[in-house]
């Protein structure tokens, strides 16, 4: 797959300190794939249906090609890795401090991308309850950066998601784990209202556990 094209979106809140306003390539944390490179094999992605775009009214931040102010991410699946994948470029409007990508921007890649994930695996609707996200290394716009995420624990009606986002040299600049709650009908109508009515009927009457797989 080609890089998909820069997207814009408008400042989100993030966490940055001070000294990350150096343009230089500092790493903050040590990376398991610092001074590395990408693989030399090029994984086959096959991309997901994203059917919550056929409502027009689906407007989500992330994901949505409805919204044009989102950031229009393309849910790829690693059959392979058993990951999803999605591929993204900062543009200079999505900075923090200069050549420094706002920190929201990568928060907004590892919920989107983390959710895909739980998607492809459990075909179930979740809601996020908490986002674990460790900065590791500065990111920059106008490079491509790449999310791998992909479904590392699921325990009754919740789930955790493992997240990586590295740089265009395969060197990690962040890494998270996303927590889900696996919703019932009746609970995400009561959270959401009836708007999400519509989308029901992507989510399973069961909780899925390891002796209770999720319906396909």
């Amino acid at each position: 797959m080609n890089g998909a094209a820069t997207r814009r979106a408008g400042l989100l809140y993030g966490h940055l300190h001070p000294f990350q306003t150096t343009t230089t390539d500092i790493g903050l944390m040590p990376s398991a794939a610092a001074g590395g490179g990408s693989s030399a094999a090029t994984p086959h992605l096959e991309p997901i249906d994203n059917y919550y775009n056929k409502d027009p009214d689906f407007k989500c931040f992330g994901c949505s090609t409805h919204n044009p102010h989102g950031l229009h991410l393309i849910p790829l699946y690693d059959e392979a890795s058993d990951e999803v994948v999605a591929h993204f470029t900062a543009s200079d409007h999505m900075v923090s401090f200069p050549n420094v990508v706002h920190g929201g921007i990568l928060s907004v890649l590892v919920d989107d991308i983390a959710y895909w994930a739980l998607q492809q695996k459990l075909k179930r609707l979740a809601l996020t309850t908490k986002a674990e996200i460790t900065y590791t290394r500065v990111t920059r716009p106008n490079e491509e950066l790449t999310v791998r995420a992909k479904v590392a624990q699921t325990e009754g009606p919740k789930a955790i998601v493992a997240v990586t986002i590295r740089n265009h040299k395969g060197q990690e600049c962040a890494q998270a784990k996303v927590h889900f709650f696996l919703a019932k009908p009746q609970a995400l109508k009561a959270a959401m209202g009836p708007a999400i009515d519509k989308y029901l009927p992507f989510a399973s009457p069961s909780v899925p556990t390891p002796n209770n797989p999720p319906a396909n």
